[in-house]
C-alpha cells in the first residue's frame, strides 16, 4: 500500500488572514464579555415590538391620547442601561441600599428602566398630582389660580420635609398661585395641605385615574408608586396631554425654579435647565430614608426625563447616588447628541 500523501501546506497569505480574523474576533468577544464599549442589546427577536396607548375615556366622541408607550425597552439605550446597572450594583452591594431608575429619551420615544416596576412611597413627588389637578380646574374654570385661600385655621401636619427653604404666614390670604409656587419651588408642607383642602376630590382623583394610577386613600398614610409610574406626571405635562399647552408651560416652568439642588440638578453642568421634583421620607425610628427625584433636563434636540428612587440607612449617601446617575445619564445624551447633529 502506498504511503498517505501530505497535504500541501497553507499558503503563507492565508496563514496570516487566518490569523488575523481570528484575533478580531476574539477582540470583539473579549470586548463584549468585559463590558466595555456598547452593550449587547436584545435579540430583536424576542422583543416586543408593540405599543401600548393611554388615552382619556371620559368624554362621548373623542379619547385624547396621553401617552404612547413601546413595551419593549429601546436598543439604543442600552449603553447607558449597562452603565448605570453597574454604578448602581456599586452603590447597594452592602445590601442596605435600593434603587430604581427609568429615562425616557423625548427623541425617539425611547426607554429603559433598572427595577422600574419596585414600589415606593413618593412622598412630596404626589404633589405633582393636587397641582396638575388645579391646572384641570383653572382650564374648566378660569380664574381658579386667582381664587383667594386664608391660612386662618391651624393645619394638622406631618412633620415638614427636612429639606426646606420657606413657611408661611398664618392669618394670611394666599392666592392658588402663590400657594402653588409655595408647594412647587419650596415643597412647602403647609400650603400642600391648603391646596388639598381646597381642591374638589374629583380634580384630584381624576389625575390618577386619568394616568392608569391607584387613587389614594385619604384614610390611611400607605401609599406607593413605581419610577415609571412617577414619570407619568412630568411625561403629560411635556406632551401638553392632559392640559393645554399654556397651563404645561406654566406647570414645567415653574418646575425649574425648585430649590432643591443636592439630587438631579447636583449632576448636571452650571446652567442646565431641568423642571424637577423630590420627594423624600423618613420615617421616625425606622432609621429607613427615602430620597425621589423626577426631572425633564433640557439639551436642545436631546431633552429626556430621568426619575431617581431610592431607599436606604443613609440620606446623604442617597443624594450623592441620585446626582451620579444624573451625571451619567447627561453625559450619554452628551455624546450622543453630537453624533446626531
Amino acid at each position: 500500500m502506498p504511503p498517505a500523501r501530505m497535504k500541501a501546506p497553507w499558503p503563507l497569505h492565508r496563514v496570516v488572514l487566518a490569523c488575523l480574523v481570528t484575533g478580531i474576533a476574539s477582540y470583539v468577544v473579549a470586548r463584549s464579555c468585559a463590558g466595555v464599549g456598547r452593550a449587547v442589546p436584545p435579540n430583536n427577536q424576542q422583543r416586543d415590538h408593540s405599543i401600548r396607548s393611554l388615552r382619556l375615556n371620559y368624554l362621548k366622541f373623542t379619547h385624547p391620547l396621553l401617552l404612547v408607550d413601546m413595551n419593549s425597552e429601546g436598543v439604543e439605550l442600552q449603553t447607558l442601561k449597562f452603565d448605570l446597572s453597574e454604578q448602581i450594583a456599586g452603590f447597594t452591594k452592602d445590601g442596605s441600599t435600593k434603587v430604581s431608575v427609568y429615562i425616557r429619551d423625548f427623541r425617539s420615544g425611547e426607554w429603559m428602566g433598572i427595577g422600574e416596576n419596585e414600589n415606593y412611597d413618593p412622598a412630596s413627588i404626589s404633589k405633582l398630582a393636587i397641582f396638575m389637578g388645579l391646572l384641570k380646574m383653572e382650564h374648566y374654570k378660569p380664574g381658579t389660580l386667582d381664587s383667594i385661600i386664608s391660612y386662618s385655621e391651624p393645619l394638622n401636619l406631618p412633620t415638614q420635609n427636612s429639606i426646606r427653604s420657606s413657611t408661611l404666614a398664618f392669618g394670611r390670604d394666599y392666592t392658588v398661585r402663590e400657594l402653588l409656587e409655595q408647594m412647587i419651588v419650596h415643597s412647602n408642607n403647609e400650603a400642600n395641605a391648603l391646596l388639598n383642602n381646597f381642591i374638589p376630590e374629583q380634580y384630584f382623583s381624576d389625575v390618577f385615574r386619568s394616568l392608569d394610577l391607584p387613587v389614594p386613600d385619604k384614610s390611611t398614610t400607605v401609599y406607593n408608586l413605581t419610577a415609571k409610574d412617577v414619570s407619568k406626571f412630568l411625561r403629560v405635562l411635556y406632551n401638553s396631554t392632559y392640559v393645554n399647552s399654556e397651563l404645561s408651560e406654566y406647570a414645567l416652568e415653574l418646575l425649574t425654579r425648585t430649590k432643591f439642588s443636592e439630587g438631579l440638578k447636583a449632576g448636571l453642568p452650571d446652567g442646565t435647565v431641568i423642571s424637577h421634583k423630590f420627594g423624600e421620607r423618613n420615617i421616625a425610628g425606622s432609621g429607613v430614608f427615602q430620597l425621589h427625584e423626577t426631572g425633564i433636563v433640557y439639551k436642545g434636540t436631546q431633552n429626556y426625563l430621568i426619575t431617581v428612587l431610592t431607599m436606604g440607612n443613609d440620606a446623604e449617601k442617597l443624594k450623592k447616588i441620585v446626582s451620579s446617575l444624573s451625571a451619567s445619564t447627561f453625559s450619554y445624551f452628551d455624546e450622543t447628541g453630537k453624533t446626531i447633529q
